[in-house]
């Protein structure tokens, strides 16, 4: 925001030295109106930032700027938190569910099976 503001503060400027440069009340009044257009547009930048963050302020709770990073920041680290318990659980699941299916194929083998046992002792 800061960047934008110097950058049309530039512009501001170089349309002033290339009015005075140019002389005459038609280019004056050219350049005026294009830096009337310019500050019209700078002011809807900053009625959309002020709106986005009156909405951050809501959802929050907080009004101050770095609050508002320092929450965003500790959602991230929040969202790492529950992706790496989520996928552990997951494993753990998989395995457990891989052991039961282990132990009851060992515990009723097909009649089959049986029989080669039985045939082999």
């Amino acid at each position: 925001m800061a960047v934008e503001l110097e950058r049309s503060d530039k512009e501001r400027r170089a349309a002033l030295r290339d009015s005075a440069n140019r002389g005459g009340e038609d280019s004056a009044l050219a350049q005026a109106e294009a830096t009337q257009k310019l500050i019209e547009a700078e002011q809807a930048k900053i009625a959309s930032y002020e709106g986005a963050f009156s909405q951050i302020k809501e959802a929050t709770g907080v009004a101050d700027v770095n609050e508002v990073i320092q929450k965003f920041l500790t959602q991230e680290e929040t969202h790492q938190v529950c992706v790496y318990i989520y996928t552990y659980f997951y494993l753990y699941i998989s395995i457990c569910t891989y052991i039961y299916i282990c132990i009851e194929i060992y515990r009723a083998p097909s009649r089959r099976s049986r029989k080669r046992r039985q045939w082999r002792m």
